[in-house]
């Protein structure tokens, strides 16, 4: 099942993430630095201007020539500035540079009074609506004749754009060149990243059953999200694999040493029978027991080959209280000889389901077998069966000391055990048993009784015949 695109909730794509800042970053940046170079310039410009006019006020100072009208006019052209001179001894003003239509203040104007030296900072003015930025010197062949010098404000902005449009040209040409590379360049790896994120989340989306819950973040956060699901399930994955593999082995090596046991077994008991014959001693009690015992493995070993090969016997109608009954008879002498007391049930609801019944005397034997040897010499062992409205249930208990709490939550898994000489596979293989038959096999710890039961439910059934039997009779 692929994560569907509608469970995402983004608060933002990696793109938009990485683009807005890089971008604004990369604005601001290009911006700062052309309107930082723009002012550096054009105040540049400005100085260079004013140090002009400082040159040209210099040089009106020490002239040697008779500053006409004609000298006066090739001096502003070159320059670019205008030049007035002001003489309060002949009341006389002449300015060259100028507008023919702009209007000179007289020459006693209170405008020419407090203009700075030349080697000073202008000053601003206002003649006839224009602007203008003054300086002024007196001629040092005539101390009473003053030269002002004046800058147009027109000139000055030309100055400062001059000055600042060649860094803001650049950088809005480095803007205009590399924001849509910078926008097909994200897009691209934008891309991809939404690619190798898809891929992933449908394989998260396969293996781990990703739930309909949202996905927060962005590309890289849902790629990190499924990523480590998707490692959590493989890890999972790895862990069912290794346990598969684990019993696969074990049930291959069961079923070998089973198969090879049990013919030891039949001829063990031939062996018994032709003593019998040959010896005249039938009732026996020694041969007796040998006989159970041996029966008892047998048992045992084929409830295991039922387990390893289910191909060996078709399913077929297996009444629960009969098999309990053999089981119980198997294992009384067992009982008996290690001074165990058995509590068989008074009834046993005689229901039948569809297995094996060498499979399920098997896993009742197993049990019956781990109380005796949990309970020890001088024990109980209590064995109840019961129907419900919802399952019949057979419980096996023991009032020995339980196993060790550390092992609780694993006893039913192979190799589990807790007895020196244990191998623990048989709750393992009781367990494969009941459950390969629709049951449940579950255990827990109550009032120092250890009980495991064996629980089917109703649609396990396939009948319930009469009110019961006592299946140890």
């Amino acid at each position: 099942m692929q994560a569907s695109q509608s469970l995402r909730t983004p608060r933002g794509t990696i793109r938009s993430q990485l683009l807005r800042p890089l971008l604004l970053t990369f604005v601001f940046g290009v911006l700062a630095t052309a309107g930082i170079s723009a002012w550096i310039n054009s105040q540049r410009q400005v100085q260079a201007l004013r140090e002009r006019q400082s040159e040209v006020a210099r040089v009106l100072r020490v002239a040697q020539f008779p500053l006409t009208s004609s000298v006066l006019s090739q001096i502003a052209l070159l320059s670019g500035e205008a030049i007035i001179v002001r003489n309060p001894q002949e009341r006389t003003i002449e300015a060259s540079g100028l507008a023919a239509d702009v209007p000179l203040p007289a020459w006693n104007d209170p405008i020419w009074d407090g203009l700075p030296d030349f080697d000073a900072d202008p000053r601003y003015m206002v003649i006839a609506g224009q602007s203008f930025w003054g300086k002024r010197t007196n001629l040092v062949a005539q101390p009473e004749v003053e030269a002002i010098v004046l800058a147009t404000d027109r000139s000055l902005t030309a100055a400062r754009w001059d000055g600042a449009w060649p860094p803001l040209a650049v950088g809005s040409g480095i803007l205009a060149l590399l924001l849509p590379w910078l926008w097909r360049l994200t897009g691209r790896w934008t891309q991809r990243i939404e690619a190798v994120e898809s891929k992933v989340s449908a394989i998260a989306g396969q293996l781990a059953a990703t739930s309909e819950s949202l996905l927060p973040g962005d590309e890289l956060g849902r790629l990190l999200q499924n990523v480590s699901s998707l490692g959590e399930r493989l890890s999972e994955l790895q862990a069912v694999q290794m346990q598969s593999e684990r019993q696969r082995l074990l049930t291959l090596w069961i079923a070998g040493f089973s198969h090879q046991f049990r013919n030891g077994i039949a001829g063990a008991k031939l062996a018994v029978q032709l003593h019998r014959q040959r010896c005249q001693s039938a009732a026996e009690p020694s041969l007796d027991v040998a006989d159970r015992q041996l029966s008892l493995l047998e048992t045992e070993l084929r409830g295991i080959l039922t387990l390893t090969r289910r191909e060996e016997a078709p399913a077929r109608p297996v009444e629960l209280a009969e098999v309990l009954k053999e089981a119980v008879g198997l294992t009384e002498p067992t009982c008996q000889h290690r001074g165990v007391e058995l509590v068989r049930p008074v009834e046993c609801p005689n229901v039948s389901i569809l297995g094996s019944a060498d499979g399920l005397r098997a896993a009742l034997v197993n049990l019956l077998l781990n109380a005796v040897e949990a309970t020890g010499s001088g024990g109980r062992i209590r064995l109840q069966c019961w129907r419900s409205a919802e399952a019949v249930t057979i419980e096996v208990s023991d009032n020995g000391p339980g196993p060790p709490a550390d092992l609780a939550d694993e006893l039913l898994k192979p190799f589990v055990t807790s007895k020196p000489e244990g191998v623990g596979i048989g709750l393992t293989i009781a367990a494969a048993i009941v459950e390969r038959h629709g049951g449940r096999l579950h255990w827990d710890r109550t009032d120092g009784w250890t009980n495991f039961r064996c629980q089917w439910p109703k649609q396990a059934l396939l009948n319930e015949k009469g009110n019961g039997s006592n299946p140890g009779n």
